[in-house]
């Protein structure tokens, strides 16, 4: 429900197809308390600098103008919906995650500097989608998705992924010639601009995008020493790819 302040109290908002509640629009200035989502747990909502460590009971986490906030240790498993939300926030590391089967594991919009780090993201509709926000970092993460494992929507910039394994499965992706696309940059009016990869493990068709003019993707960087995703070798500097359908996430 797009609103400009919402106070919730003592109430139950869930089972929707999508999130139970979202903020595209509105300020931080909000106050949840004791409100259930979905599979009966606790929204967990951050309008302030926070430190959410070793949390196993969530379905849900916003952060709205939550700058210099740490998620870390932190699993999500839901039936399809919901996951993390962050919003008007800045300098946000999240490590150590584990997320499964939710609408989108991990949203970022208006935000900058959101770092990921060690996390898995598993059996959901897309991993990570990235849109008005600018110098994301995405390191040794695994990607398993039933979408799109990244999609970058609409004025992001300087977004770098590296050190990661990625892989979309046939429920919902985007597809183009009948193939399945693991980075997805859509559309005329958008733009990505300075999109960086490097050392990752691509298990489809690196990106797809219908506008070659607004952003300067690189798959590679300058050579230099260290451990290869893949293969044997002292030297990264690009990305290795392997179309085939294995699952390679950790039970």
């Amino acid at each position: 429900f797009p609103v400009t302040i919402c106070w919730i109290f003592n109430s139950t908002i869930q089972n929707a197809t999508y999130w139970d509640v979202t903020f595209y629009l509105g300020k931080c200035n909000n106050i949840f308390r004791n409100v259930t989502v979905s599979n009966n747990k606790k929204l967990q909502y951050y309008n302030h600098t926070a430190n959410i460590q070793n949390l196993n009971n969530a379905s849900m986490i916003i952060l709205c103008n939550s700058n210099n906030t740490i998620i870390n240790k932190v699993n999500i498993s839901n039936k399809g919906n919901n996951g993390i939300w962050i919003t008007k926030s800045q300098k946000v590391n999240i490590t150590n995650t584990k997320m499964n089967n939710t609408c989108v594991d991990i949203y970022i919009i208006n935000s900058k500097k959101v770092f990921i780090n060690n996390t898995v993201l598993n059996n959901s509709d897309f991993s990570l989608i990235i849109t008005y926000s600018n110098n994301t970092k995405i390191n040794n993460t695994k990607i398993d998705t039933l979408g799109v494992s990244l999609t970058l929507y609409q004025n992001v910039y300087y977004t770098e992924l590296s050190n990661s394994i990625l892989a979309s499965h046939t429920s919902k992706p985007y597809t183009y010639a009948n193939e399945v696309y693991t980075i997805y940059i859509p559309g005329t009016s958008d733009k990505a601009s300075y999109f960086k990869a490097h050392n990752n493990l691509f298990k489809n068709y690196a990106y797809l995008s219908n506008d070659g003019t607004n952003y300067y993707p690189k798959f590679n960087t300058s050579v230099k020493y260290g451990t290869r995703i893949k293969t044997s070798g002292k030297f990264i500097g690009g990305n290795y790819y392997n179309y085939t359908s294995e699952t390679f996430i950790d039970s």
